[in-house]
């Protein structure tokens, strides 16, 4: 009997899709692109995908990480977004206090209100060429931020420079 129902839990996580597809709600759009609504994995390095079930990933909506428990103890210590993604969303990763590096492709043209706000361990963010917008506050209280890069052209909205930055 416990060879039968440890053979049933093997079969049952070889038939279970990729997990990175699966740590992602989502939403499909009137363009058939996707926006991440939602991340419910662990901590570690997550890279955004670019596609999910054949769609387009072009965006993450307002908050799909912010910081809840338990995602606060767990959630991911780097992000990558790739060139698919078009918009981060305000308060998209709002209180993900184990965020420490992102990394933001040239394909996003903007980065919302309070997108990262008080993520107290973001230590480094490289915004690549091709940003034109950043938010309000959008590294708001990110008292462990040491390095920034941001290319020009960019327009930055009020108390981006907050002193808390």
């Amino acid at each position: 009997m416990k060879g039968t129902i440890l053979g049933l839990l093997v079969l049952l996580l070889l038939a279970t899709p990729a997990a990175v597809q699966g740590q992602f709600s989502y939403s499909t759009n009137a363009d058939n692109d996707i926006t991440i609504s939602g991340y419910f994995g662990g901590g570690g390095a997550v890279t955004i995908p670019t596609n999910i079930n054949g769609l387009t990933v072009t965006s993450i909506a307002q908050g799909p990480f912010v910081g809840v428990v338990p995602f606060e103890f767990f959630g991911p210590a780097s992000v990558t977004i790739p060139e698919s993604v078009t918009n981060i969303g305000d308060d998209a990763f709002e209180h993900s206090v184990n965020l420490t590096n992102v990394m933001i492709s040239g394909s996003v043209t903007y980065i919302g209100n309070l997108a990262f706000g008080t993520c107290s361990d973001l230590s480094s963010v490289t915004i690549a060429d091709g940003v034109t917008s950043i938010g309000s506050e959008a590294f708001f209280d990110c008292t462990g931020l040491t390095s920034v890069t941001i290319p020009g052209g960019v327009t930055i909205h009020p108390r981006i420079n907050n002193s808390t930055c």
